[in-house]
């Protein structure tokens, strides 16, 4: 199974409710097309993640189908889940990465998180964890260069401001402690 976007979307949908889902009220709600959502219930039920059976509403008229998550398979879609986002992580950081390796690219990001002030001071055991996040260590501000405001707050770092301007450091890093540890 090709992991896509709306495959995704689905899945959330089902394992994140706890009622049957008919095709129209999913599509709605996600904002996708009815014969997407169809195709992609289809298709959970062929795998055994998903079970179909026909509801009557009120009134005259056909019954309409719906879904219900197998509990059975829920790890499998809990995992399944968890490798969609790794693999849209990896995208993302491979992006940026390709993005970088670019000079004329590497030159406007490099300058643009100058700009932001997007720096980390006194990281160095940190460093392995700023590069996972797509940060490049500068030599000539002897700082690394975080790609965004939300990096830092991910790894942890309280923002500081001095003489400088706005920067970061690893949680808890001051002179004070420093000289007590």
């Amino acid at each position: 199974m090709r992991k896509t976007a709306a495959r995704v979307k689905v899945l959330e949908a089902l394992r994140d409710g706890n009622a049957a889902i008919h095709v129209s009220g999913l599509a709605d709600r996600l904002g996708l097309s009815k014969g997407t959502v169809s195709n992609l219930l289809v298709a959970f039920e062929r795998e055994g993640w998903v079970s179909a059976y026909y509801e009557h509403v009120g009134g005259p008229g056909a019954p309409r189908k719906c879904y219900r998550l197998q509990e059975a398979s829920r790890p499998v879609i809990d995992a399944y889940l968890a490798l969609a986002t790794a693999q849209q992580r990896f995208e993302q950081l491979k992006a940026a990465h390709s993005a970088l390796l670019d000079p004329k690219t590497r030159s406007r990001e490099h300058d643009r998180r100058r700009d932001e002030r997007l720096l980390v001071f006194h990281a160095y055991r940190l460093r392995k964890r700023l590069a996972a996040v797509g940060g490049v260590y500068d030599p000539e501000l002897q700082a690394w260069l975080l790609p965004s405001a939300d990096s830092a707050r991910e790894l942890g770092l309280e923002e500081r401001t001095g003489k400088y301007g706005r920067y970061y450091v690893p949680a808890g890093h001051s002179k004070r402690e420093q000289q007590a540890a």
